[in-house]
């Protein structure tokens, strides 16, 4: 039941409640002790196991769907977004999402209600490799809308920024991580030096650098952690190789843990576009626990790791980066000394209150 004085919130989210942990259960825990909180999840085709607790002052929409990706999928996802905002009561909607929502977001400025717009990715280009159609109506139609109709935008990455800025709406706030969440969950370690990279395995991440490097240096181990499009890639052209250890996908504490076995954290984007506008969650996590970061030469990478950072973005350079820090013990622990005090800018206790200034003003 909604508490006195107490205004609601309606955040439809970019992902299925218990697929991974992303930047929205972060914003959660932090505006849930100032808002009560209506979570829309993104549309579950894959039934994922129940993984990830319910925040207090929090319910969520369960939304699940036997339809599969394509037109179809688009068309049954904006009806049911129309029904939920109709459905479900609230003072101020959020959402990471234009070409679904483009006729809820157009019902609710009618209605009077406040709109955030979360705009976290590319979102064309994104859908271009899967569907000219629907990067042709996001770029077009989904974006130009959504835009013009919300209060207030929030860019995560700065480039972003002029890819949907009307009216100059739009606020940058990083994506970053909540510190006192981090976990060193207590596994084993192997006492070798360990490489490693968590996070989804999608094809705007270069394996093959990786792989190339893990097959010239049998004595490091490498740990991938994640799950994804290209998973089975890597595993195959990985098999036999006895020092990369594929987890697959793992609860955020665990995740955690192996971040904390870890030497050194990579972030081996291929550059483009997309990447260009990217602000990784991992690079702040990655600096949360004290680890030296290898990341490429993408632009809000670089903007945001400075020279804090090492840059790689081939197999060669990447093989000289671990290997000076392998060797290099100062380095490591300079870098390290320097990124814990960094990542304190990007604290979720920091961006919270952006996020809280923002909504007040609406």
């Amino acid at each position: 039941m909604k508490r006195l004085n107490r205004k609601t919130i309606l955040l439809a989210i970019p992902r299925p409640w218990d697929q991974m942990w992303g930047q929205e259960k972060d914003l959660i825990n932090e505006l849930n002790s100032t808002y009560d909180i209506t979570v829309l999840e993104w549309f579950d085709r894959d039934n994922f196991e129940r993984k990830y607790t319910i925040p207090n002052n929090t319910q969520i929409v369960f939304r699940k769907t036997k339809i599969n990706r394509g037109l179809a999928s688009t068309i049954s996802n904006t009806v049911r977004s129309i029904t939920d905002v109709l459905k479900y009561p609230h003072d101020i909607y959020i959402t990471y999402n234009t070409l679904s929502n483009t006729f809820a977001l157009i019902l609710e400025k009618l209605r009077g209600k406040k709109v955030l717009l979360i705009y976290a990715d590319d979102l064309p280009e994104l859908y271009k490799t899967n569907s000219y159609l629907a990067y042709w109506l996001t770029k077009y139609i989904a974006n130009p809308i959504a835009s013009r109709v919300a209060n207030k935008i929030v860019v995560t990455a700065s480039l972003l920024e002029k890819d949907i800025d009307v009216g100059h709406k739009t606020t940058w706030i990083p994506n970053g991580v909540n510190l006192s969440l981090i976990k060193r969950t207590k596994l084993k370690k192997s006492g070798r030096f360990t490489v490693g990279f968590v996070g989804g395995f999608g094809n705007w991440v270069d394996f093959d650098i990786v792989i190339s490097v893990a097959q010239r240096n049998m004595d490091i181990d490498f740990l991938l952690v994640g799950d994804g499009e290209e998973y089975s890639y890597v595993k195959n052209k990985t098999k036999g190789l006895k020092n990369v250890i594929l987890t697959g996908m793992v609860h955020k504490d665990r995740a955690n843990g192996y971040m904390g076995m870890m030497s050194v954290c990579l972030i081996p984007f291929k550059k483009n576009r997309v990447t260009d506008r990217v602000s990784p969650i991992k690079l702040f996590e990655y600096w949360g626990h004290g680890k030296p970061v290898i990341v490429s030469r993408c632009y809000e990478m670089v903007k945001t790791g400075k020279d804090l950072v090492l840059y790689a973005d081939n197999a060669e350079e990447l093989e000289q980066q671990i290997l000076k820090l392998e060797n290099d013990d100062r380095l490591r622990s300079a870098l390290a000394k320097k990124s814990i005090n960094e990542v304190k800018n990007f604290d979720w206790k920091v961006l919270g209150h952006k996020y809280k200034e923002i909504l007040k003003s609406l």
